[in-house]
């Protein structure tokens, strides 16, 4: 178990046989993760909704030791935020502040920069505010392209847009072929240094290719 263990403590005392949890998809066994204990943001704003369903924001701000504020927070974090790009960073480590980015893109470039997010192991708010501005005026909700207007030229626009491009074209394409590189530079790794172990083509690469010779030993 990652995270979890009081509410696991109070179930177990009331005598409950089953309940909703959220399954990690990876085996923890073999991650840095085993030995961590969070709960994701989206986890976190689903469990205030459930509670909200039969408790006030003041029961559960007291319960919790925190400001009113914060639940309303909590209970409205994901609101403009589309299905698919949430499905994508639900395992995710997500600030809080990042979700006030994408809420202002349309789904299809919320969908895209949470790709983006995954593949560059990047969730910092600073960013997401980085792929806003390499959003195209079409992507965006109707309220923010004049306040992205005011910050930055059409020309910075256009080369932030550009390069955002390119970025996720180059995410997808190192992301297809992922699981197909390592394991053959692995093979090739092996093959080449079975070849090296003949003591007949090792002699001949050390006189021929010193080069090659000495950056095999290393």
């Amino acid at each position: 178990m990652l995270d979890g263990h009081k509410r696991l403590e109070i179930l177990t005392n009331r005598k409950v046989q089953e309940v909703e949890c959220l399954i990690s998809t990876d085996d923890e066994a073999y991650t840095y993760n085993r030995q961590a204990n969070y709960l994701s943001s989206i986890g976190e704003h689903q469990m205030i909704l459930r509670a909200l369903q039969h408790n006030s924001e003041e029961t559960i701000a007291a319960a919790l030791n925190v400001n009113v504020s914060t639940i309303r927070k909590k209970r409205d974090l994901l609101d403009g935020i589309c299905a698919e790009s949430l499905d994508v960073l639900k395992d995710r480590r997500v600030a809080p502040n990042v979700f006030a980015i994408p809420r202002k893109m349309k789904p299809v470039r919320q969908v895209e920069a949470a790709e983006v997010m995954v593949t560059s192991n990047l969730y910092s708010h600073r960013f997401a505010e980085a792929l806003l501005a390499g959003t195209r005026d079409e992507m965006l909700v109707a309220q923010q392209r004049t306040t992205t207007g005011r910050t930055f030229s059409a020309d910075q626009k256009a080369r932030s847009a550009s390069e955002t491009d390119n970025l996720l074209q180059n995410s997808k394409i190192a992301e297809e072929t992922y699981g197909t590189e390592p394991p053959t530079l692995s093979a090739c790794c092996r093959y080449i240094k079975k070849l090296l172990d003949d003591p007949t083509l090792s002699r001949y690469v050390a006189e021929s290719h010193p080069d090659l010779s000495e950056n095999s030993k290393t």
